[in-house]
């Protein structure tokens, strides 16, 4: 798998509004709320949580070997653990490669799968790294801190492979590492105890089912976890192009590497996580491709969970490009690598602004932008922030709030210098103790025959 940048993705337009949406009742006490935990990250792939109440996520980069590692505090900031790590921008394919999973391992290391180039310091390898003794705000570390490195794809291109891609991996109790290689399209193993490669499973292609393109299409494996029940590994798949619904499985793979299909009929899976509440598998469909605008559909990603008997129930949808899942306690936090974005997903909690409206419209004067709410209390202002890209927001606006109130209140304000095209625009509360609220996000996009504005 490799991700296309944002330099090429056009759809990227819906944004999250608010959703909330009822969950089990015997899993959560309280319905489910979708929120922006943390924003302005540079291709959030991989997230794993730490026993501190961190998220660790693995940012590809814009193809300007700007990868990096950083670490999520439990407020949503964000502090760089290892920049400068390479970061691609394939031209001929427009996509980037770079840092896709980071792991936190015994003994205080740190292990990051790396797409990119074979035979070069670190692409196509799984880079080790110490956080002895780091802290969030720490000065990052940097590739000379790099300790050792696994060439995966050296040894892949070695024994006869045209293509290396290791994405993910996960390790069995005696510290043998697997790797998922999305190139590859299979598992390569790692031996603890002598360093040796071998692959230990791998994913045929299937046949195309269309009358053009590629006569047969790649399975792509994306993610690697331990089963449960310790049988051996769950591997799920993304499949090549043309991505066609229905076409991704979860396959089961045991201890000699025979690989059996676990639940068949997905699309896209690109990353698993077992909830810890239920022992359900949950996983994140990247969204579903049409073939009459050759891209990938608009709100069509979202995070699925899979009962052991295949009952396939969604959690939330509405969403872009998800690539990652993680679990921290009973929340969810979901990544999405285009929106630069990791959201979380927790029981449902009551804020201090119901906000009914949240819209935009071009005009000739600029990009007027209105909201309202339905109540406040405690609210001292609403800050209204700007981005370009969806990724690097500033404020634009600060609007006196309306404190506590149980009536309407409208507020608008009108943007005198829009771009064309793309104008993302967020909307963030804040209490009068200083407490901040992200309500939501909306994009405007203004050219010259035609304005469209999409909300979720």
């Amino acid at each position: 798998m490799r991700i296309k940048s944002t330099h090429s993705v056009l759809w990227v337009t819906v944004l999250l509004f608010a959703a909330t949406m009822l969950y089990s009742t015997s899993v959560w006490s309280q319905p489910l709320t979708l929120s922006t935990f943390a924003s302005g990250l540079n291709g959030p792939i991989g997230i794993t949580a730490d026993t501190n109440g961190n998220l660790w996520v693995a940012e590809v980069g814009t193809g300007n070997n700007d990868g990096q590692i950083s670490i999520l505090t439990p407020n949503g900031n964000k502090y760089p653990f290892l920049a400068g790590l390479p970061s691609v921008f394939v031209e001929e394919t427009g996509e980037v490669v770079g840092p896709w999973h980071v792991y936190l391992l015994p003994g205080n290391m740190v292990a990051i799968v790396i797409g990119g180039a074979a035979g070069t310091d670190f692409g196509a390898s799984i880079a080790w790294a110490s956080n002895f003794g780091f802290l969030p705000g720490d000065d990052p570390l940097t590739t000379a801190d790099i300790t050792y490195v696994d060439h995966i794809g050296d040894y892949v291109y070695s024994i006869g492979y045209t293509d290396s891609n290791p994405y993910a991996a996960e390790w069995d109790n005696d510290g043998n590492m697997y790797v998922a290689d999305a190139g590859a399209n299979a598992i390569v193993r790692v031996d603890a105890a002598t360093g040796d490669y071998s692959i230990f499973a791998t994913f045929p292609d299937f046949p195309s089912p269309l009358p053009f393109g590629p006569p047969f299409v790649n399975m792509v494996p994306t993610d690697i976890l331990a089963a449960p029940d310790g049988s051996g590994f769950y591997v799920s798949t993304l499949t090549g192009f043309p991505f066609l619904p229905g076409a991704a499985n979860i396959f089961h793979v045991d201890w000699n590497g025979t690989v059996t299909t676990m639940y068949a009929g997905l699309t896209t899976i690109t990353d698993m996580a077992i909830n810890p509440i239920n022992g359900n598998l949950m996983v994140t469909q990247l969204g579903e491709f049409s073939l009459d605008v050759f891209d990938f559909v608009p709100n069509s990603s979202q995070l699925l969970e899979i009962a052991p008997d295949g009952t396939v129930t969604p959690v939330v949808g509405l969403l872009n490009s998800l690539t990652g899942v993680a679990f921290m306690g009973p929340d969810i936090y979901l990544s999405s690598v285009f929106m630069g974005e990791v959201y979380s997903l927790k029981e449902q909690t009551t804020l201090p602004v119901t906000l009914s409206a949240f819209t935009g419209k071009a005009q000739d004067n600029g990009n007027l932008i209105q909201w309202t709410t339905a109540s406040e209390t405690n609210s001292a202002s609403f800050t209204l922030q700007y981005a370009s890209d969806a990724q690097h927001f500033a404020a634009i606006a600060t609007l006196a709030a309306a404190g506590t109130t149980p009536l309407n209140n409208k507020y608008s304000f009108t943007h005198l210098t829009p771009a064309v095209g793309n104008n993302y625009y967020r909307l963030i509360q804040i209490d009068f103790d200083g407490q901040t609220h992200v309500l939501g996000t909306i994009n405007v996009q203004r050219n010259q025959t035609e304005t469209q504005l999409h909300v979720t």
